[in-house]
């Protein structure tokens, strides 16, 4: 969304004159069709919604979620460990390093199996896509609040916040907490609608 948004702005400025105005998705009855056909939610009336199909994007995407040849990272703790979740596992991954306590360390080495350490950067494996970008806490929030609140934010559920971060290729362990959490604390006064999640 926000290629386009940069592509928008820049047309823009080539006209005399321009505005943008929202249009609330009651009074823009094709193009929530459209949309929730896109989705996969509804078949279109015949006639309804005129559809060209477009067999390149308008903008220039760039490629995510490409890993290559990247210089490996300074893990210093206090640097790449600010919330300490990650910790355990690019140690183990990195160097075998293991808790003294067996347990532990039998928790460690199974749950490991489901990372991957590649030039310093600790990815979870997921089932059905690419490697997931691990975040500490702090990216974590400052990402969710990005995706919610954001420039291209449009206040979702949190089930749905969670779908975005991971189609986005990004992975934390606390990632269903903190988007319950974000949704419930997001309060507007009166200049955009309560929050799916809030209703």
């Amino acid at each position: 969304m926000t290629l386009y948004k940069t592509k928008l702005k820049d047309l823009s400025k080539t006209f005399k004159e321009f505005s943008l105005s929202h249009v609330p998705r009651e009074q823009n009855v094709p193009v929530d069709s459209l949309a929730r056909f896109a989705a996969g939610f509804k078949k279109l009336e015949e006639g309804s919604v005129i559809i060209r199909l477009q067999n390149q994007p308008s903008v220039t995407l760039h490629v995510v979620n490409h890993i290559t040849g990247i210089p490996p990272m300074d893990v210093s703790p206090q640097l790449f460990f600010p919330d300490g979740w990650m910790e355990p596992y690019i140690k183990y991954l990195r160097n075998g390093e293991k808790p003294s306590d067996k347990v532990e360390a039998r928790k460690l080495e199974f749950r490991a199996r489901r990372y991957a350490l590649i030039d310093g950067i600790l990815y979870k494996r997921s089932f059905d896509g690419p490697l997931l970008k691990c975040l500490s806490n702090t990216q974590a929030q400052d990402l969710l609040t990005e995706l919610h609140e954001g420039e291209c934010g449009n206040h979702i559920g949190p089930r749905v916040l969670c779908q975005k971060v991971l189609c986005a290729g990004y992975y934390w362990p606390s990632l269903k907490k903190d988007a319950i959490d974000m949704v419930k604390s997001v309060r507007h006064v009166n200049t955009i609608p309560a929050c799916q999640g809030n209703r």
